[in-house]
């Protein structure tokens, strides 16, 4: 009953959070294009080798990729593995819905990080830096924020806010309607049911 009641529960967070997203352009679609395919194929393989070594092969996570945060670090898949939930925010700072969860997301990291919550901003507009810094500023937000890579393609609903959930086995988290994201923008205790519910 309990499982029946937190699958409601998510579905109807899901169900009005779809209310507060943007439509993205096609020239915010555009992504940063690596200029040969051979080098893409070659750094997911690396990314392959250095997970299945890493990890004795047991850790096969749905989405290998490598990013630089803000302050310089670098975050790989193998963060999946060191949390019990990784939430990536998809965002941009031209969007309200996005800018306006932010101070509710980072009250969220603050309160959910020692119990093995991960939380990650990834954004893709080029161009805007000095609004990314007025934003972050603006909201306080100490959790990463990385720029978007194409890893994350399969993932992208095509509006923003769009928000992931990943296992620690790094699995992408199939929503209770049957997606594999959550769109649009939601408050603090909307966003805690549901990570309770997948904690």
């Amino acid at each position: 009953m309990k499982k029946i009641n937190s699958m409601i529960l998510a579905a109807l967070i899901l169900l009005t959070g779809t209310v507060g997203a943007c439509s993205k352009t096609e020239e915010t679609k555009k992504r940063k294009k690596v200029e040969k395919k051979e080098e893409v194929k070659e750094t997911q393989d690396k990314d392959e080798k250095d997970t299945e070594e890493n990890n004795g092969g047991d850790f096969q996570p749905d989405i290998l990729f490598t990013i630089t945060d803000r302050d310089g670090n670098t975050i790989t898949e193998s963060v999946f593995a060191e949390n019990e939930l990784t939430i990536i925010n998809f965002w941009e700072p031209w969007c309200g819905p996005c800018v306006g969860e932010m101070p509710e997301l980072e009250k969220i990291y603050e309160d959910y990080k020692s119990k093995g919550v991960e939380l990650i901003g990834v954004y893709s507009t080029d161009g805007m830096e000095e609004d990314v810094k007025a934003v972050l500023a603006d909201a306080g937000i100490t959790y990463p924020i990385c720029m978007y890579v194409d890893a994350f393609a399969p993932y992208q609903s095509g509006y923003v806010p769009t928000t992931i959930f990943v296992d620690k086995n790094g699995h992408v988290i199939t929503m209770a309607d049957g997606e594999k994201y959550i769109v649009g923008s939601n408050d603090y205790d909307s966003w805690a049911a549901l990570i309770e519910n997948y904690l």
